[in-house]
């Protein structure tokens, strides 16, 4: 398993989070902090009504960025596209929500083992390798409509 369990302050942060900006109810939730997330901090969330990610971005995303991530993720939703997550709007129904200076993204918990580094197919198994170009084949069909202006600073 890659995730532990955090420290008491910052628990008290993540509840006052989820109780001011989220209807679930997560009294009795269980949080834990994912050990190899790459960018951001992430949550595991365990509740009576299910699991949930709860992201907070690193410092260096800028709000464009995660609007932009927001736009993806929803559009891949609206296709059906089971692979990503589905982003839980907060109760103003804005998808990204902003605390003590810092974003942080509500989704769906998705089920299967983080990789450190999926660039590195080594350590892939044949039918790993086979289920991650599939996955890359149904994404690319799902976003082939997908049109959307960058913003000049997410440009890469």
């Amino acid at each position: 398993m890659n995730y532990i369990t955090i420290h008491e302050n910052l628990s008290k942060d993540i509840r006052e989070i989820l109780k001011e900006y989220y209807s679930i109810d997560f009294l009795n939730a269980q949080i834990s902090l994912n050990t190899i997330a790459n960018n951001n901090r992430v949550f595991l969330i365990k509740t009576k009504e299910g699991k949930y990610i709860l992201r907070e971005s690193s410092s260096s995303k800028s709000l464009d960025h995660l609007q932009l991530e927001v736009k993806v993720l929803t559009y891949l939703h609206e296709k059906d596209f089971s692979l990503t997550p589905f982003i839980t709007p907060n109760v103003t129904g804005n998808p990204i929500t902003i605390y003590k200076k810092k974003y942080y993204i509500l989704e769906n918990f998705l089920p299967g083992t983080v990789k450190k580094n999926v660039n590195n197919l080594v350590d892939f198994n044949e039918r790993k390798q086979e289920d991650l170009f599939s996955a890359l084949a149904e994404f690319t069909r799902a976003s082939e409509d997908f049109e959307c202006s960058i913003p000049k600073n997410n440009q890469t």
